[in-house]
């Protein structure tokens, strides 16, 4: 693959690439909406990756060519600011923006982007383009970033150059993931632990479901719920809960008379989804994959019925999937409101299930799915050529 990439570059560019980066994009096994509410999530990165290949300019302008587009387009390194008419492209131009707002001296280069992370199915395609970006241009200027830094890097620069105020948890898992686990993250605090994946103990896989419904978070109602969320933890705070993590259910019900219904709603899931991740979390390490199903199921009806960030195809997979032998748990993935969900299913099982939802799927006028088996991949990384 890197060979037939450098050539592609080479013919491109007219010169060969210095650098290669890349990224993994991520399957959220649970832990959804939790993230920028300080909770806990339990991501897995994919092996499914976004490739990069680089080379320096000595001037400041920068030439890209997305391989996925067939597009290119260029910026100018004097004309960093954000703007909503740049689609694609702003995301590169964030990272660049970025690593100037740290103070590094950047000159120009020329970029070639290839990925297998599809795009807008909530498998995180936009942390992977930032982590590959930011860790090739590191790499391109030879400098070196704790791990840490550099997600909250990628965050910086798609919540206020891009304007999608998304958590850190897509930037962290790309960064610091590794084969065959889960990574446990407390979004406070940052601490992190890995969670063994013994999916193969009892021939399971992860199927990821693409509902073929696209749905951008900058235009989604994802910031507007950013916003409930904030209004229900001011809520709790005003009442002596410094954060969602630190209150149980039964005291949220206690004050259920005094809120807004809509913020209860809110505020009942991310407890409740906070719960489910640290009992996944259990499970897991014990290969527990019963119990880890049943708070797929659970986790999804919280997304569906108390955030409300489904949507009929997210749902109707859902439903398909709970009727097939072998499906231990499955659940929308990613912010909703389109985009994938995932199943941990028996691997005898994954014809029957992808056979029938699409079958049931097409009866019921519904985009045609995607479907991938997908297995934990491994961080980010970079090296000169």
């Amino acid at each position: 693959m890197l060979e037939s990439l450098i050539h592609r570059f080479e013919q491109i560019f007219n010169q060969k690439p210095k650098v290669y980066s890349s990224a993994p994009g991520r399957i959220n096994i649970i832990g959804e909406h939790t993230d920028y509410n300080n909770g806990y999530v339990l991501p897995a990165a994919i092996e499914r990756r976004t490739h990069l290949l680089w080379a320096p300019k000595q001037n400041e302008e920068v030439l890209v060519f997305s391989e996925n587009l067939n597009q290119g387009g260029k910026f100018n390194l004097k004309d960093l600011h954000p703007r909503s008419d740049r689609n694609w492209l702003k995301y590169v131009e964030g990272i660049f923006w970025v690593l100037k707002e740290e103070g590094e001296e950047l000159t120009g280069a020329e970029i070639l982007i290839q990925g297998d992370v599809p795009l807008e199915a909530g498998l995180s395609s936009s942390a992977s383009l930032e982590i590959g970006l930011l860790q090739g241009l590191l790499a391109l200027i030879k400098r070196e970033y704790p791990p840490q830094q550099i997600a909250k890097l990628g965050q910086k620069a798609e919540n206020e150059y891009v304007g999608v105020h998304c958590g850190l948890m897509d930037q962290f898992i790309a960064v610091l993931a590794e084969s065959s686990t889960a990574l446990f993250l407390d979004c406070e605090t940052l601490h992190f632990e890995y969670v063994p994946l013994r999916l193969d103990k009892e021939n399971l896989v992860f199927l990821v479901y693409d509902t073929g419904v696209p749905r951008s978070l900058a235009k989604s109602k994802y910031n507007e719920r950013r916003l409930e969320a904030q209004q229900a933890r001011d809520f709790l705070e005003k009442r002596g809960f410094p954060s969602l993590k630190t209150a149980y259910l039964n005291q949220l019900e206690s004050f259920e008379k005094e809120i807004n219904p809509l913020l209860f709603r809110r505020a009942r899931h991310i407890l409740t989804e906070n719960q489910r991740v640290l009992m996944a979390k259990r499970a897991l390490e014990r290969d527990d994959f019963s119990t880890v199903g049943e708070l797929l199921y659970a986790s999804h009806s919280s997304l569906k019925n108390d955030y409300e960030v489904s949507c009929p195809e997210l749902d109707f997979f859902v439903d398909i999937a709970s009727s097939v032998s072998g499906c231990l748990g499955a659940r929308l993935v990613g912010a909703g409101f389109g985009g994938s969900a995932i199943a941990l299913v028996k691997q005898d099982a994954v014809e029957a299930l992808i056979d029938k939802a699409t079958r049931e799927a097409l009866k019921n006028n519904f985009p045609k799915p995607r479907c991938w088996v997908v297995s934990a991949g491994s961080k980010a990384s970079a090296f000169w050529l």
